[in-house]
């Protein structure tokens, strides 16, 4: 006999949209909220039930890249076994490990995977290709690579009055090549294959 799953939906808090700063940001949410919803339904569909995964904190790998408090976050994954779930999922931040042009760094994930090993959790890492910090419940300010804010105009979000929204590169640029040489799509298949 198996212990049945719980399906759990994200969400994703908009407010309202009316409250939402720029229309980037509301549309990027949407997708995501869209996105999750469909995936859910087809793996519910097929079947294909997913675990119970706990979202660490935002602040697990601090600004400097370094894992922010070891002690209790295995005092915290100890619970989470405890609970019977799944495992858990963090997001990896691509200002955080890649801080110069396609110099890759990600020991504190390394570490992070190591410890849920040790408690057979399973690990879920999530590309972050966006700033952390300026939104509700951001404990954290971990912005997109200063390499890549310092070179680059126009490749963000603008709204109609022209403000820019630099959380991050606009859908337009996927395809620009960029001050180093490469296309924010090449920088993020670059980054996954050094993951």
């Amino acid at each position: 006999q198996t212990s049945p799953k719980l399906l759990i939906f994200p969400f994703i808090h908009l407010n309202s949209p009316f409250q939402v700063d720029t229309i980037g940001k509301m549309a990027t949410k949407l997708i995501a909220y869209t996105c999750g919803l469909l995936a859910l339904a087809f793996q519910a569909l097929s079947g294909d039930v997913p675990g119970v995964y706990v979202m660490l904190s935002l602040t697990t790998v601090n600004d400097e890249g370094y894992v922010s408090d070891h002690e209790q976050i295995a005092r915290d994954l100890d619970k989470l076994v405890e609970a019977g779930v799944d495992g858990y999922m963090v997001d990896v931040w691509w200002g955080i490990t890649e801080k110069e042009s396609q110099v890759y760094d990600f020991s504190a994930y390394q570490e992070l995977v190591a410890m849920a090993k040790t408690r057979h959790l399973k690990v879920q890492l999530v590309a972050s290709f966006h700033e952390c910090g300026g939104n509700v419940g951001d404990a954290c300010n971990i912005p997109l690579p200063a390499w890549l804010r310092e070179n680059n105009a126009d490749i963000w979000f603008k709204d109609q009055h022209g403000n820019e929204d630099k959380e991050y590169i606009s859908f337009f640029a996927d395809n620009v090549k960029l001050h180093d040489g490469r296309t924010p799509l090449q920088m993020y298949g670059d980054w996954m294959t050094a993951l």
